[in-house]
């Protein structure tokens, strides 16, 4: 979902630099935190991250059976999430 950011983690942590890795880390488990669990289900974090992607305009977030994905509620809060972290929304 947001590869740079894992990639910049992993890069800082071959590099021992914590000055890097800490703030890397603190959004990591921001999107944990947030996107990851909305919702009440055990499936929550795969409709987060597909709810996310659809946002993105990277795919749909059509989800086969017996999943279905969020509904509007939840799509807002994690288009909120997104707007929070100044990542722009292209599919509303």
């Amino acid at each position: 979902m947001f590869p740079r950011l894992y990639t910049d983690l992993y890069e800082a942590a071959v590099r021992r630099d914590l000055d890097a890795i800490l703030p890397l880390q603190e959004r990591v488990m921001y999107i944990s935190n947030t996107i990851y669990k909305i919702g009440r289900y055990g499936s929550s974090y795969l409709k987060g991250l597909k709810c996310t992607c659809s946002l993105l305009g990277i795919c749909s977030d059509f989800m086969a059976s017996p999943y279905h994905r969020f509904r509007k509620e939840e799509r807002d809060k994690v288009r909120a999430v997104l707007e929070s972290m100044d990542i722009p929304v292209v599919n509303p």
